[in-house]
């Protein structure tokens, strides 16, 4: 019989445990929690789910789960049963009940997080008191729901800490001035001052201040986005000062401006409140950003030109406190030749333009001199060729251009400068630095330039620093083999090298050439692989033989009668020059040169290729040539779909400019473990990517005990796409299997831009992320830190 009573027992407490299981679930608990069998246990108790039965669904939901909550964290079950007795009080109930939809279910999360900390019935009920007072619950009614829903969290964040009624009565006063995202705004501020301070006198002091007409009135003045914004920097100004004397000044200088402008000077005199803590100082601010010569000058500008002279202005009276030095900058920036100038620009350039006049302005501390820029910034030929280029790109010509004015000082020049940029775009700013490009100038080397290659011999003299002769008419034509045969003689060059290394080579310091170039001398490009840009799935790897690329190559232009040869060919070539090239070519074939079929087909049938091709070079054309240099595709240096991944220690090949990484030359050459200490040691393995002959990025990589770390991957912008990424993923672990790598760990401890946008792309390929050990037994430099974190990829051999 006693047998029997306690399998009943079990039945039946198993029956209950499962009951309460389902019931929590249903109330939306998460599913991990209940997986907690002590958890369940707790929660099988009735009084807990006497307390849940008080209230309706959606609010029932939010005091099961922090009720579930407490009972994960807490595993007592007298501790829980307390809390949820506290929510169950009529009182605390019959607040709850006053709200409706998501602030009911705001207010209940409060509450039962205030009974959760506490545990404190007395306590409990004041906050629960406080939040059903009429005052309170009206106030929040006013709002619709999604900000009545952020309005009753932050005034219920209000109660707990400050747990006074007659504070909460003012506060909800204040709040209901508001309209939407305004009373948000305000609600939140004044909150996380509660929090701060959490004392009441001072929180009732910044409510009022907040609350008052000459406050709220500027505040309703402006656009619900600009409105929100300007209340939160007032917020933070009444928080500073606490003194409602002050807070009018304040209020009647924002609002003498207009929308985003009035913002800015919000900002500004929020800054200054920060930064001084100092009421007499603060409002001698925004007396001056109220003076009429302040607010007629910003006036005169729109969008963020505006923004830009309201930036400068505001920090200028935030420095001195002296509205004569503020008067003098404001007039400057008034007087019609600096406004029309500025007028000119758009944008993120016009800011720039601003930024230029009054930086002069402080530099020279002349008028005048500010007043001489900003003309010749609003030349026809300067505001041109800066409206030729877009985003950072056009903010950069801006300052070369001004930072040119300011040195050479001579309106000719500038023009000359202008039109040279204007020739040869933003490369320009790979080959020379500000300075150099004034040198370039004042030497008149910009008169012997025509080209590319001679601007190449005009940058790799400047870069000499007089090792090279000047650049002349006689001699430009030949400076490229006259800087060459100098390294040959000189320092003991044996390799001919490109022009971007040679320019390279002459940007590093000259005591450090010798060493370089013993490194070029014995460096090799080792174990070239090529990838199509075409293919987007699949294979990419290209290997093939000259000889099937001559027969494709011809097939893909004239056709085939074999339809599933041709398909191939058009494939194959179409991998390395593009589909769009591929049909250009058969187009212009078909159209113009039908006639060369039979000579073609004669050629080809006789596997004579050679002379097919000879043929079909013959006619000139330019897509059929690009079809045909696809059988050099390894050579070829104007193919742009094709990658080629090789391992170098050629130290020439790692440049700054195009990778981004210090270590790299010329700077690099001056580390103690920059690129030359990289080429010396065998366990650095370095892979550069190339698209013809134009070098896009590379790895810097480490081999030790059978473990790759990829320590980064270096480029710039045009190296920061999904399919370069996916080739130099798959070419690294195709090296790993080739070196007899067991592991490969992508370091996820990197700095430059380009390094994280590979992490986000292998991110997304959900390799396991964890840490591995390495010894690192190397002197050069690895971002890398001891026990590494990265991606793992392990090597099946």
């Amino acid at each position: 019989m006693g047998e029997n009573t306690t399998k009943k027992q079990n039945k039946e407490l198993a029956e209950e445990l499962f009951e309460t299981k389902r019931l929590f679930e249903n109330l939306g608990v998460s599913p991990s929690i209940l997986e907690d069998e002590k958890v369940i246990e707790i929660l099988a108790n009735k009084e807990i789910r006497d307390t849940i039965e008080k209230y309706e669904e959606d609010v029932a939901k939010e005091i099961a789960a922090r009720i579930a909550i407490a009972a994960h964290r807490i595993r007592n079950k007298d501790e829980v049963v307390k809390i949820s007795r506290i929510l169950g009080m009529d009182e605390v109930v019959n607040t709850i009940r006053k709200y409706k939809g998501s602030p009911a279910k705001e207010i209940a999360d409060r509450i039962a997080n205030a009974a959760y900390i506490l545990r404190n019935e007395d306590e409990v009920v004041k906050i629960s008191r406080i939040l059903g007072m009429d005052e309170v619950v009206n106030v929040i009614r006013k709002y619709e729901e999604s900000v009545a829903r952020e309005v009753a969290d932050w005034i219920a964040r209000i109660a707990y800490e400050l747990r006074d009624e007659e504070a909460l009565i003012e506060i909800a006063r204040t709040i209901e001035k508001y309209e939407g995202n305004v009373a948000r705004k305000i609600a939140n501020k004044i909150a996380f001052v509660a929090y701060l301070l959490r004392d009441k006198d001072e929180i009732v002091k910044i409510s009022r201040i907040l609350g008052m007409d000459e406050v709220v009135n500027v505040i309703r003045k402006y656009e619900e986005d600009i409105a929100k914004e300007i209340a939160d920097r007032i917020a933070t100004t009444a928080y500073e000062l606490r003194d409602e004397e002050a807070l009018i000044e304040i209020a009647r200088t924002i609002e003498k401006y207009e929308g985003s402008i009035a913002k800015e000077i919000a900002y500004r005199i929020a800054i200054s409140a920060y930064e001084l803590g100092n009421k007499d100082e603060i409002v001698k601010i925004s007396r001056i950003l109220g003076m009429d010569e302040v607010v007629n000058t910003i006036r005169k500008y729109e969008g963020v030109a505006a923004e830009e002279v309201a930036i400068w202005i505001g920090a200028a009276a935030h420095a001195s406190r002296n509205k004569d030095e503020v008067a003098k900058i404001s007039r400057i920036l008034g007087m019609d030749e600096v406004v029309n100038t500025i007028r000119k620009y758009e944008g993120s350039v016009a800011r720039e333009i601003v930024d230029l006049i009054v930086a002069t302005f402080y530099e020279s501390e002349d008028e005048n001199e500010a007043i001489r820029i900003g003309k010749i910034l609003g030349m026809d030929e300067v505001v041109n060729v800066i409206k030729k280029y877009k985003g950072v790109t056009a903010e950069e010509v801006a300052i070369r251009i001004v930072y040119a004015i300011t040195e050479l000082r001579d309106a000719s020049k500038v023009t000359r400068l202008i039109r040279f940029t204007e020739k040869f775009g933003e490369d320009i700013f790979d080959f020379f630095s500000s300075r150099e490009l004034y040198k370039v100038i004042n030497l008149g080397l910009d008169n012997l330039v025509r080209d590319k290659k001679d601007l190449y011999a005009i940058a790799i003299y400047i870069k000499s620093n007089k090792e090279l002769p000047l650049p002349t008419k006689n001699n430009i034509d030949n400076y490229l083999d006259l800087a060459l045969n100098h390294l040959k003689s000189k320092y003991g060059l044996k390799k001919d090298i490109n022009y971007d290394q040679l320019l390279l080579l002459f940007s590093t310091q000259r005591h450090l050439r010798e060493e370089i170039i013993n490194l070029v001398n014995i460096s090799k490009e080792v174990n070239p692989k090529y990838y199509s840009l075409s293919i987007k799935d699949g294979d990419n790897s290209l290997n093939y033989s000259r000889k099937d690329l001559e027969k494709y190559s011809i097939i893909a232009i004239v056709g085939s009668k074999n339809k599933n040869l041709e398909k191939e060919a058009i494939k194959i070539i179409s991998s390395i020059v593009g589909e769009k090239t591929v049909n250009r070519a058969r187009n212009e074939f078909y159209k113009n040169y039908r006639n060369l079929i039979r000579e073609i087909a004669n050629a080809f049938n006789e596997k004579n290729y050679e002379k097919a091709i000879s043929i079909l070079k013959q006619t000139n054309n330019e897509a059929i040539i690009d079809v045909i240099n696809a059988i050099n595709y390894r050579d070829v240096n104007i193919n742009s779909n094709v990658v080629k991944a090789v391992e170098s220690k050629n130290p020439l090949d790692y440049d700054n400019r195009i990778q981004m990484a210090c270590v790299y030359l010329p700077y690099g050459a001056r580390m103690e473990d920059g690129i030359l200490k990289y080429c010396k040691d065998d366990r650095i393995k370095l892979i550069k990517y190339d698209i013809g002959n134009k070098t896009l990025g590379s790895a810097i990589c480490y081999l030790e005990d059978k473990k790759l770390l990829v320590d980064s991957i270096e480029g710039h912008r045009r190296f920061r796409k999904e399919e370069i990424f996916e080739i130099v993923y798959r070419d690294l672990i195709e090296r790993a299997k080739e070196w007899g790598v067991e592991i490969v760990i992508f370091n996820t401890n990197v700095m430059n831009e380009t390094s994280r946008k590979f992490l986000d792309y292998l991110k997304r390929k959900n390799l396991e992320e964890k840490e591995i050990e390495m010894k690192l037994n190397t002197g050069a430099y690895l971002e890398a830190k001891k026990p590494i974190r990265g991606y793992i990829v392990r090597i099946s051999q």
